[in-house]
């Protein structure tokens, strides 16, 4: 059964945040879009297995409905991974704000999983200092031997 995006928009406010399981979450984010489009495109079962990471640490079960995941924001992080001169200074666009957060890491013998889970508990501490952000997007890489996870902000 497939659920529309305003029906888990509506369970998840219903039952609060406190009571949303792993499957609410899951269930949640596999309506954001997959970016097919996209030239630098996370991989969608790193994608999934970041998000549902993040997204599963309790201080940001309630931010989950309010929060959009957009395209473009996955192709600017997608960007600042293959460039990393991209990442210096704080971007901005014409309409406010933009701000990111990045988790590096030397590739060793962490399995990309594991670096998705430490990835997670990095950026989720600035996902609550952030909490005015309504759209976001991130990306994964590899360059110049380390892991890179990028996630762009827009309030």
């Amino acid at each position: 059964m497939a659920l529309s995006w305003s029906t888990v928009v509506l369970v998840l406010v219903w039952v609060g945040a406190n009571s949303v399981t792993d499957a609410d979450i899951r269930d949640f984010i596999t309506q954001w879009p997959n970016c097919p489009y996209l030239q630098d495109k996370f991989r969608d079962d790193l994608k999934l297995e970041f998000l549902l990471k993040l997204f599963s640490h309790d201080s940001l079960k309630n931010k989950l409905a309010s929060l959009k995941y957009e395209c473009s924001a996955e192709g600017m992080a997608g960007l600042m991974i293959r460039d990393p001169a991209l990442r210096e200074g704080r971007p901005r666009d014409g309409k406010g704000y933009l701000f990111r957060t990045t988790f590096t890491r030397p590739e060793g013998s962490e399995s990309e999983k594991d670096i998705m889970d430490l990835a997670a508990r990095t950026v989720k501490d600035a996902v609550g200092k952030k909490g005015s952000a309504s759209e976001f997007g991130c990306n994964y890489g590899k360059k110049d031997g380390e892991h890179v996870v990028v996630c762009v902000f827009l309030r």
